[in-house]
């Protein structure tokens, strides 16, 4: 059986440092808690996803970190990522996988629903100028048959 790897990034959460630890420490301690669940690392991004003080210890102030791993990986079970304290990251601009074959045109999208829109923007943010089109009514139109829809 062929395990296929996917792009992830992994939340590594609850990096509990000294004050004076530097960010290489907590993305050492990000490494060696994604090898102990099976993944290999050598080829991931790190970067500091979140940083907080610990105060609570007057003589003891640390850091806690959880930090952003970026790469190639196998999926792994969530009950398995919660148990380490990892977590999938899905807040973060989300990850395009671009292709190699050329645009011989400019795309359509067809429809300015939520998906319609953002598919249109992220065309135009990599350089495309996508054609857009809508078959439905004016704002005025869809105004009325929302407000009829909601009386009827």
């Amino acid at each position: 059986m062929i395990m296929q790897h996917k792009l992830m990034r992994y939340v590594v959460s609850n990096i509990s440092l000294p004050f004076n630890a530097s960010f290489e420490e907590a993305f050492s301690v990000a490494r060696a808690k994604l090898k102990k669940i099976g993944i290999s690392s050598s080829d991931f991004n790190f970067s500091v996803y979140r940083r907080s003080i610990d105060a609570r210890k007057k003589h003891d102030i640390r850091f806690v970190y959880s930090i952003l791993a970026s790469g190639y990986a196998p999926k792994i079970h969530e009950n398995i990522l919660k148990t380490n304290g990892i977590s999938i990251d899905i807040k973060s601009k989300p990850i395009v996988a671009y292709g190699n074959e050329k645009c011989n045109g400019r795309p359509i999208v067809v429809g300015t629903g939520p998906c319609g829109l953002f598919c249109a923007l992220l065309l135009a943010e990599n350089g495309f100028r996508p054609i857009v089109i809508e078959r439905g009514g004016s704002v005025a139109e869809r105004v009325n048959a929302i407000s009829d829809f909601k009386k009827t």
